[in-house]
């Protein structure tokens, strides 16, 4: 019988997150997205929070739905494929952990993380992620 894989999340903080968005905010200044954007959009539920602490920081508007040009941030770009649906709204996405695959294509980023690597973000509730994470092994070996 095969053993079944435990799974060890890495588990962020608000002090991770914090430094995160200062890192974030100097990135995204540096490259000249925060002057021509006309707010930032968070996407649901993850990005919400990044979204408020980097128009707090980027001195932008922190936008309720999305705009052309806006700024499109989530915590993290696992697979590509939310950032992509967004892509007729805004040119330019941030977010604090990227995988190594899609690290070149969305450059504003703090972090990148293996596909393997489940992260737990500060917002997230433990016995909801280890419900989703085991859904996710079970899928995977089907």
């Amino acid at each position: 019988m095969p053993r079944k894989r435990k799974i060890e999340p890495r588990r962020v903080t608000y002090t991770d997150f914090a430094v995160a968005c200062t890192v974030l905010a100097r990135k995204i200044r540096e490259h000249g997205t925060g002057e021509r954007c006309p707010g930032v959009y968070g996407i649901p539920r993850g990005g919400v929070a990044l979204a408020q602490s980097l128009a707090h920081r980027l001195e932008v508007p922190l936008l309720n739905r999305p705009a052309k040009r806006m700024l499109l941030v989530d915590d993290i770009i696992d697979s590509g494929k939310t950032m992509a649906s967004f892509e007729r709204w805004s040119p330019v996405s941030a977010a604090w952990v990227v995988r190594p695959r899609l690290a070149r294509r969305y450059p504003l980023h703090v972090l990148v993380v293996p596909a393997g690597e489940w992260l737990v973000f500060p917002w997230e509730d433990q016995e909801e992620w280890e419900t989703e994470a085991r859904a996710r092994l079970e899928l995977k070996r089907a």
